[in-house]
């Protein structure tokens, strides 16, 4: 596998996907860091939250606002997040890139986009065509473009620097669980396509086919089957044809952004992902998905197995054979692995077991990254009281009984909305077994203090050696 490298050392990481806009202050963005920090975290996965990029006045010229330091706006508080993160050595994934926020791409002014969305796009549409869109479209991609440029220009007044020079990221994705490859290769989801792009994926088809030898037209060779076993020559040239788009298309975009650095410093060096994978068991998806710097792949999963007699037991974790849409389906020979994302269904009792279940595939297939899945929106982790304001965390812990409380959607766990301390607890621990910590005594030993469950830990102490300590206080 792969290896990520600070310098001439291997570096790995383990954390969290966080909300950007859920800490309305900065006293709690600072907190929350703090806190990060004493659970031994080394990095987040940081969410911009819808508006920050862009506002009312900005969009007009299609910029970022101008914000000033502590004005309490969006953009100033995701800046003040990131430089906070910075302080306490914490790193950054950056899923940002792909993001511009659905108003500001109702305005982009480009007729092609605008055809493509139609009068009516809801933010849901908008979503959809997040992943597809830019590999088809000259408009889109150029809409992204300028986002990216956008993005990287932008200072932070409180790192002093742009994010394109800063190291604080420890990797950049072009893509969120892009669906194009999966949209391009079923029937049902092309024809549900606005028709600009369905009239463009046949084009390019065309274009695709003519070139590499076809001696006629040929409609797309959409197999109502499985694909990878679809052996028909034009079969594999449209597989080859939709790989080759999606990546040649990422590829431009990765140029753009690593040109916007110093050379040898921030985005021009640090790693990149063409996009994230889950749900996508399809070998062509994997392969043009991971084209990057690195696999990201998502392991969601109801870990429990019933079968008492299994090896495994209580855990369901299909090691005996490769399964694409499981845990060890995204290992790509040569290249880091990253899970971007990783969270549990149900049934919600055994999640102090489920860290320890990640930790151990991630030791045995020497995974690079690992990330919990728990950051919310903002109206997932506040409730509003009968005064008529906001209280934060005010949102009850999921009902294990109940299947829609503790669907993946649901079960909004996380140290940043007084969630599950035993969930948290569990993870911080098995992170830092994963980042090279050592569970072991000493003669002057250390607790480690944990907030909600600090009478548990006053009885069941971890010890740490001395000199693996740093900023555990």
């Amino acid at each position: 596998m792969g290896i990520f490298f600070l310098g001439k050392q291997r570096i790995r990481f383990w954390g969290f996907n966080v909300q950007s806009g859920v800490f309305p202050s900065y006293d709690e963005i600072t907190h929350a860091v703090e806190r990060l920090a004493l659970l031994g975290v080394n990095a987040v996965r940081l969410w911009p939250t819808q508006g920050t990029f862009y506002d009312r006045r900005s969009l007009i010229e299609w910029r970022f606002p101008r914000s000033t330091m502590h004005d309490g706006s969006l953009l100033d508080r995701y800046d003040f997040f990131i430089a906070e993160l910075k302080r306490k050595g914490i790193f950054v994934q950056n899923p940002a890139l792909h993001y511009p926020d659905f108003d500001a791409i109702r305005s982009w002014p480009d007729p092609e986009v605008r055809a493509i969305l139609g009068q009516h796009a809801t933010d849901g549409d908008i979503r959809s065509l997040h992943g597809i869109a830019a590999y088809l479209s000259e408009g889109w991609e150029a809409m992204l473009t300028a986002h990216i440029r956008n993005y990287l220009t932008h200072f932070n007044p409180y790192a002093g620097r742009t994010y394109a020079d800063d190291p604080v990221f420890s990797g950049w994705e072009l893509a969120n669980e892009s669906q194009f490859v999966y949209c391009a290769l079923r029937r049902s989801c092309v024809s549900g396509l606005p028709s600009s792009l369905r009239r463009q994926v046949n084009r390019l088809w065309q274009d695709f086919w003519r070139q590499n030898g076809g001696k006629s037209m040929v409609d797309l060779p959409i197999y109502d089957g499985d694909w990878d076993i679809a052996d028909k020559p034009e079969h594999a040239a449209y597989r080859q044809f939709i790989f080759e788009r999606f990546v040649s298309v990422s590829q431009r975009l990765e140029r753009v952004a690593r040109g916007m650095a110093t050379p040898g410093r921030g985005i021009a060096v640090q790693p990149f992902t063409y996009s994230t994978q889950a749900g996508d068991p399809l070998l062509v998806a994997r392969a043009a998905y991971s084209a990057g710097d690195y696999s990201a792949i998502g392991a969601y999963q109801t870990p429990l197995n019933d079968g008492r007699k299994s090896p495994f037991f209580p855990f369901r974790l299909n090691l005996s054979n490769p399964v694409y849409y499981n845990f060890n389906y995204g290992g790509v020979q040569g290249k880091p692995t990253v899970v971007y994302e990783n969270s549990f269904f149900r049934p919600y009792p055994y999640r102090a077991e489920w860290p320890w279940a990640l930790l151990f595939l991630a030791e045995t297939q020497d995974w690079d990254g690992v990330f919990l899945y728990t950051y919310g929106q903002p109206w997932a982790i506040y409730d509003v009281g009968a005064e008529g304001s906001p209280k934060y965390g005010g949102k009850p812990l999921p009902t294990p009984s109940n299947p829609l409380d503790s669907a993946p959607r649901g079960v909004y766990l996380g140290l940043h909305h007084g969630g599950d301390e035993v969930t948290i607890a569990a993870w911080s621990a098995a992170g830092l077994v994963f980042l090279g910590g050592e569970l072991s005594p000493e003669d002057q030993p250390r607790t480690y203090q944990f907030f909600a469950v600090a009478d548990f830990w006053a009885r069941t102490r971890l010890l740490f050696p001395t000199s693996r300590m740093r900023d555990w206080r």
